[in-house]
Formats: structure tokens, sequence, C-alpha cells
């Protein structure tokens, strides 16, 4: 796991952590090392405990159930949960959503998200694969799993973390991953 000590700001740390891979042009790849049971990883993933970021979160834990997140009052995502081992693998489609009643429809991003945690030594390893995603869309899904996988890490520590600049501080690291696979 990284070394997330109190010694600098939770900012500085998350946006140090290791980038994605991105893999064969549509996917990226997140592994994280986390110093925490795979339960409590787990827990934090399909709960709205580690979505404390969204305005909302909900999901029906079976495959066929719905996965969705309200990022704010204008957009969302919406999924179906495609593959289930409870306590080792959710998989769904993801479909990002504008939720505002007087915008036209936005039904875009049609993806495949999916969160693999398994016991590491002392803790869990979790992996996050983002996958049929477009090279436009790459850098800001990249940033945005980043910032999320790293409140996941000051979660678990028992922390908060009040900044939201993460997304931006990424984007340009996402944006130079992607290029540079090209």
């Amino acid at each position: 796991m990284t070394d997330l000590s109190p010694s600098g700001t939770w900012n500085d740390k998350i946006v140090a952590l290791p980038l994605a891979e991105f893999i064969g042009g549509d996917t990226l790849r997140f592994v994280r090392h986390l110093d925490a049971s795979p339960a409590a990883v787990w827990e934090l993933i399909t709960t709205p405990a580690g979505w404390t970021w969204c305005s909302g979160m909900r999901a029906d834990l079976h495959v066929g159930g719905v996965f969705e997140l309200d990022f704010d009052e204008s957009q969302g995502m919406r999924g179906t949960i495609t593959e289930l081992d409870p306590g080792r693998r959710i998989a769904m489609n993801w479909i990002e959503t504008e939720l505002s009643a007087d915008a036209p429809p936005l039904d875009r991003h049609h993806s495949v998200l999916a969160f693999d945690v398994e016991p590491d030594g002392n803790g869990a390893r979790l992996v996050l694969t983002h996958s049929h995603i477009t090279r436009e869309d790459a850098p800001g899904f990249g940033a945005g799993w980043h910032a999320h996988l790293g409140r996941l890490e000051v979660a678990l520590a028992g922390e908060s973390l009040t900044s939201e600049s993460l997304y931006g501080a990424l984007l340009p690291r996402y944006e130079e991953l992607v290029t540079a696979a090209s």
C-alpha cells in the first residue's frame, strides 16, 4: 500500500498514487493494495459509505440489479449489474445520464465497469477495470476513478477529505498517459 500517513496532505498523496494502465486503447485498469480487510473494501464499493462525494448512490446487489450514482444534481450513472460474486467481484454496464428534467436526454459512455477484491497479505487488493471506453473519454474517466480510489483510501483510514480539487490535478496526467499510448 502507498504510505498515506499524516506527514503530508491527502490531496498530494492521492495525486501521487500510481496511474492506471491504459490497455488496448479502450481500457483503464487500476490496482490498489489497501490496508483493510477485503470485507471492508467490499462494503465501501457496494454501499453509499464509499461514495460520499456523490449526491446519491443505490445498489441492488444481484445480477440484473441496478447500480446508480448521482454525481450532482445534473449528472449520474445508471448501470445494471452483470456479474456478482459477493465480497469478490461486481461488474456492470456503465451509462452516464443527464438527471436534469429540463435538459435533453443524455445517454452516453456505454462501457463496462468491474471491481475485483481479493486478500493481499494483511490487507486487500482492489482492481478497478473500466473497459469499452473511447480514447477521448479515457483521461476523464482515469482522473475520476483515480480520485475516487484515493477517497476510498481516506475513508478506510477513518478520515475525510474536504477538498474537491483532485480531478483537475489528475486530468493532465491522464491526458499524457492516453497520448503516450497512441
